[in-house]
């Protein structure tokens, strides 16, 4: 059986969408909660045979990122407001101190960042919350292959990898990302 998930430091990102690789935000720092939540509308199907009948509809994927305000040139402000009904591409991987995989995979979706607030109500002493939900542009897409391929990983964690997916740990790191990306199909030596 599969152990239960318990969140620690999720890894999430964000970018323009238009924008190249390696312009990503990490937002995960500012972050106290992030969710990817499916909801299916249901279908009226009632016939006269069937009166009441629904089968699942179309489904709505909603992205949530509870964040602190911060500002200054790593803050959350500076770093999300110019995103700001823009089209942009978020990354969310539940265990962010490890690479994605079959027991943490990664989250791709599109979707227009929303108005980010300014400053939100909060005591005086008390930190102001910023709460971020989106609907995704489409269907999220989940891989379980790290954000720029095995070619973007140490070779500590490309051993790690292969030892997990039961592969020869040992070799340069082109050798571990070519035995990597043959999906585990060699035994370990």
């Amino acid at each position: 059986m599969a152990e239960v998930f318990i969140y620690e430091k999720p890894a999430v990102t964000v970018k323009l969408k238009s924008a190249a690789a390696g312009s990503e935000v990490d937002v995960e720092c500012h972050a106290r909660e992030v969710a990817l939540t499916a909801e299916d509308a249901e279908t009226d199907v009632s016939t006269y045979c069937a009166p009441g009948a629904t089968r699942p509809g179309m489904t709505t994927w909603t992205a949530e990122i509870l964040g602190l305000q911060s500002f200054g040139a790593d803050g959350l402000w500076n770093q999300l407001h110019p995103l700001s009904k823009q089209l942009c591409t978020f990354t969310i991987l539940p265990d962010g101190t490890t690479p994605a995989g079959p027991d943490n995979p990664l989250a791709t979706f599109d979707a227009y960042m929303p108005t980010v607030p300014f400053l939100t109500r909060a005591a005086i002493g008390e930190p102001s919350e910023i709460e971020l939900t989106m609907t995704t542009s489409g269907e999220p897409v989940f891989s379980e292959t790290p954000v720029g391929g095995f070619s973007s990983m140490r070779v500590d964690d490309l051993r790690a990898e292969a030892e997990r997916q039961g592969l020869d740990s040992s070799g340069t790191k082109a050798e571990l990302v070519e035995r990597l990306e043959g999906g585990g199909a060699e035994a370990a030596a």
